[in-house]
């Protein structure tokens, strides 16, 4: 007997979204380029991990707390700019 396939799922992060323009950007705030892969793949884990619990974290929220905790430490020439127009200097 065979099973049809109900679902696929194709994993297109990082295939199908250029991250280029981020790690520009963590380079114009003092960051290393290449912390922007470790943020984004630490925002798919985070985000992953929140969904299967059962919570429904933003992700503008989640992003933004991976993103505060992974530059701690990081001396930044430029402030990173708060959602709520707050700005935050870290390092």
């Amino acid at each position: 007997m065979t099973t049809a396939i109900s679902v696929i799922v194709f994993d297109v992060n990082e295939t199908l979204s250029d991250m280029s323009p981020m790690e520009e950007r963590f380079r114009e705030v003092g960051a290393p380029a290449y912390m922007a892969k470790s943020w984004f793949a630490t925002l798919l884990r985070n985000g992953f991990a929140l969904a299967a619990s059962g919570d429904n974290g933003s992700f503008a929220t989640i992003g933004a707390d991976v993103l505060r905790g992974l530059l701690s430490g990081v001396g930044l020439v430029q402030p990173l700019i708060c959602r709520s127009g707050c700005q935050e200097r870290h390092g």
